[in-house]
């Protein structure tokens, strides 16, 4: 068992900006250009350097291990399909935030609850700490941190209604969704709620 990679808090979910970089993808399918494009032309609308720079780097790194398929149909599909298609790409970067879904968002999905709480979040990380010993090492303010992206990827892929509250939405199967991962495996569908 390897260790969790932990640095999605440099970049929310992002899914405006992650359409943007796929259409640079679309006009030049190298990444190495995309990135240098990606921050000659700002497209992450960012005043600093040194936080574009963080962010396009962690959105490509994202967006690298979504199928070609997927990352052609981000710039023509729907916004809420296009967040999807982002919170995979962030599903497939990062094995804790996957584990979570599984274990702590489907369960809630299937027993139709309607709230996810934060020490919910943080009972997964302690369950989670005697596998991963890593987490043991993470500051207080950090662990806090993780748990603030993340219920904020949630709202902006369209799971929370609101990442301060934590009212869940009612999962619901989109169709369209649905036939883009058809090829995805069954842990992934998990995952979306598909």
């Amino acid at each position: 068992m390897g260790f969790y990679r932990l640095s999605f808090t440099a970049a929310n979910l992002m899914p405006f900006e992650c359409r943007a970089i796929a259409l640079q993808f679309a006009a030049t399918p190298d990444w190495l250009i995309v990135s240098q494009e990606s921050l000659s032309k700002n497209l992450l609308g960012k005043a600093r350097t040194s936080s574009a720079i963080r962010q396009n780097r962690e959105l490509i790194t994202r967006l690298k291990n979504l199928d070609p398929v997927l990352l052609k149909a981000i710039p023509r599909v729907r916004p809420l399909v296009v967040a999807r298609l982002c919170f995979l790409a962030v599903l497939k970067t990062y094995d804790f935030i996957a584990d979570f879904m599984l274990e702590v968002m489907s369960v809630k999905w299937a027993e139709r609850k309607d709230t996810l709480r934060p020490a919910e979040f943080f009972d997964f990380y302690e369950s989670k700490s005697i596998s991963h010993p890593e987490l043991n090492d993470i500051a207080e303010t950090t662990r806090k941190k993780l748990r603030q992206v993340l219920f904020f990827m949630l709202e902006q892929a369209g799971y929370l209604e609101s990442a301060k509250k934590g009212k869940l939405i009612p999962i619901q199967v989109d169709a369209e969704l649905a036939s883009l991962i058809k090829n995805e495996t069954i842990l992934y569908k998990r995952c979306l709620g598909v």
